[in-house]
């Protein structure tokens, strides 16, 4: 989630120095076949995302209309593996924001320190 627009040039470095890749980029997770559908499907539920102090849970009720817009019936085996794979997603990926905005926060707070130190 973090390397983004710099994997590539990242990989095509290493490659030309002969120097490992990082473990971020080494150990990084594989989407398994017909994963990237349930992806795309969570990126086009961002939108829906409750954004307050911190962001929430993609609402069920977005994800219900996702799949009645695209012609899934409720309650079919199709729309629950999307409720449950979506709801997964976005647990994994707000404990990982937390974390991130964590790190953030302990960033800019020793930097305060460090600012009145001097």
């Amino acid at each position: 989630m973090e390397q983004g627009p710099n994997e590539k040039k990242l990989i095509r470095m290493c490659r030309e120095t002969g120097t490992p890749l990082p473990s971020v980029i080494r150990d990084a997770p594989m989407l398994l076949p017909g994963n990237d559908y349930f992806y795309s499907i969570w990126w086009e539920l961002q939108s829906d995302r409750p954004m307050g102090f911190a962001p929430g849970l993609i609402p069920s009720a977005a994800v219900r209309s996702w799949i009645k817009d695209n012609g899934i019936e409720i309650g079919s085996e199709d729309a629950e593996d999307v409720l449950y794979t979506i709801a997964q997603m976005d647990v994994a990926w707000l404990k990982w924001n937390h974390r991130k905005s964590e790190k953030s926060a302990a960033i800019k707070q020793q930097q305060t320190k460090q600012k009145r130190g001097r």
